[in-house]
């Protein structure tokens, strides 16, 4: 593409934030993010670097997905870079700094935060706010019980570990839940992350009414607490879902 042909596709571009590919053929180029994506690749009709100059004249089009907000534009980013692997981007690559919510590719999955799933995991994601993330996985330990425990503290148990004790585990380990029943709690764990808040917003907000009822307003305030964590999750509403199990990857804008 030259100078012109940029130009006349950046004026067919809408001013909002979004994410942007410049394609070669069945080959994606690059990938970048943006505030505004007319402004932003009307930028490449004069590239400062002979590297992204080589790389605009070597584009035949350029492909565009607009978002709601620049943190939506932020997670499509990454993830289409560390899928589609561009050749000229540099940065994100192998960049692990968002955190992905993965379950295990086990008969009983284990939930966990990472930066890397192990293969074959169904991984959500990434996420920018870490803290929260960590809250709404606790939140969800503590109402569907699912297991957090490495493949050697699960192997070969002859009772229940502390976590059972604490009410966060239902202990599939030793058949206190049956895998039934334990794969359908998984699934509803699942749903939270593909966007159905009230799978876990509706049981906490019961508890934490029941527990000001009761008078027990620390606990109320605590539930409360989490409660506005888990509302808050799906705010940006941008976050992409992946399945390690598939070569296909859906990005999801809600």
């Amino acid at each position: 593409m030259d100078a012109e042909a940029v130009r006349t596709r950046a004026n067919d571009l809408p001013p909002e934030p979004g994410v942007y590919q410049f394609r070669d053929g069945e080959t994606t180029l690059y990938v970048g993010k943006a505030v505004d994506l007319r402004d932003r690749v009307r930028s490449y009709t004069d590239p400062r670097s002979g590297r992204i100059r080589g790389m605009v004249e070597r584009a035949d089009r350029i492909e565009f997905a607009v978002t709601d907000t620049e943190t939506q534009a932020l997670l499509l980013e990454a993830n289409q870079i560390k899928r589609l692997q561009p050749r000229y981007n540099v940065r994100l690559k192998d960049d692990k700094s968002y955190p992905l919510v993965a379950f295990t590719d086990h008969e009983v999955p284990r939930i966990e935060v990472t930066r890397d799933p192990e293969e074959g995991s169904v991984a959500y994601g990434p996420f920018t706010n870490k803290g929260r993330v960590d809250a709404v996985v606790k939140a969800i330990r503590d109402e569907h019980r699912l297991r957090g425990c490495s493949d050697h503290k699960y192997a070969n148990r002859e009772r229940p570990c502390l976590d059972y004790e604490m009410g966060i585990c239902s202990a599939p380990c030793t058949g206190e839940i049956a895998t039934e029943a334990y794969a359908e709690d998984v699934a509803a764990a699942r749903r939270f992350f593909e966007g159905e808040t009230g799978v876990l917003a509706d049981p906490l907000r019961r508890r934490m009414e029941t527990a000001a009822e009761n008078a027990e307003f620390e606990r109320a305030a605590n539930l409360r607490d989490r409660l506005a964590a888990v509302e808050a999750f799906h705010g940006d509403g941008g976050e992409a879902v992946s399945d390690r199990r598939d070569d296909r990857t859906v990005d999801v804008l809600a």
